[in-house]
């Protein structure tokens, strides 16, 4: 392998983000198009279970619901949080991250009720693996009250904002980006 040739893992590295970059921007079917090669690639250099693969299927499912396909997305993440569980164990980032998005994109998708359940259990495992105030348990903190306002109960998903919006301002102050979002999230539920 040359140092930095077409089948070097930090080429495949940089790959995923370029591709992530491109959706980023707005172009979401590029995007899929970028990833569907890369994982190809992947998959032939690296291995059907190197985590670099699941990273880059992680996405494609990603840009697959950024296109508007939020059905299929939601499948891909759930197949894809099995086959990481399987693969690199049930407390793994990339399962967990998977997990996530099977819940985000089955409440995208209009399942409100499933995205919620989900996400209460994913809170669970986040909160015992990262602890209750990483970005990515606050990440599946908001998302579990906000499809539990949407599945139809609005005054408990406005107590777990509550919860989370205290947290992020303890930790990242009033003005940070994601007490503002929650803050924001918060308003959807509150009377």
């Amino acid at each position: 392998m040359r140092a930095y040739g077409p089948d070097n893992p930090i080429t495949l590295l940089h790959r995923r983000h370029h591709a992530r970059f491109v959706g980023e921007a707005g172009d979401p079917q590029e995007a899929v198009q970028l990833l569907k090669a890369l994982e190809a690639d992947t998959r032939r250099l690296l291995g059907p279970r190197h985590p670099e693969l699941f990273a880059t299927r992680i996405g494609l499912a990603r840009s697959i619901g950024a296109a508007g396909r939020l059905s299929q997305a939601a499948r891909m993440y759930e197949k894809l949080a099995g086959d990481c569980a399987r693969l690199l164990g049930e407390d793994h980032q990339l399962t967990l991250s998977s997990r996530n998005g099977h819940a985000r994109f089955l409440g995208k998708s209009g399942h409100y009720a499933d995205a919620a359940e989900s996400f209460e259990l994913i809170v669970i495992d986040r909160t015992r693996v990262l602890g209750n105030t990483h970005p990515c348990t606050f990440n599946s903190r908001n998302g579990h009250a906000g499809f539990v306002g949407l599945a139809g109960e609005p005054v408990r998903a406005a107590r777990l904002l509550h919860s989370v919006l205290a947290d992020r301002t303890r930790l990242f102050g009033p003005d940070h980006p994601w007490t503002v979002r929650t803050r924001y999230e918060l308003t959807r539920f509150e009377p």
